[in-house]
């Protein structure tokens, strides 16, 4: 409500920044790039001990046994996935 009452709108913020670094560094930078630099950037986001953990994540009995921490993780992955690519 701060901002929009400042006279800032959120959708055209984003679309200047859009223009902004496409005039620029977009150029240079193929797709990949930030491909894997998003998944880089959740993985410091998380921490290395929580990518560690991740494999625990995928143990097919507590999958079967349809855990809803277990369900949430791999759902949280999927999500994250689908938003970078």
């Amino acid at each position: 409500v701060v901002f929009y009452s400042a006279g800032f709108w959120w959708f055209d913020g984003y679309l200047l920044v859009q223009e902004r670094y496409w005039q620029g560094i977009a150029t240079e930078r193929p797709f990949q790039y930030w491909g894997w630099a998003n998944f880089a950037s959740v993985v410091c986001a998380i921490g290395l001990g929580t990518v560690a953990a991740i494999g625990r994540v995928f143990d097919i009995a507590a999958i079967r046994r349809r855990s809803g921490l277990h369900l949430l993780v791999i759902g949280a992955l999927l999500a994250i996935t689908v938003a970078d690519l």
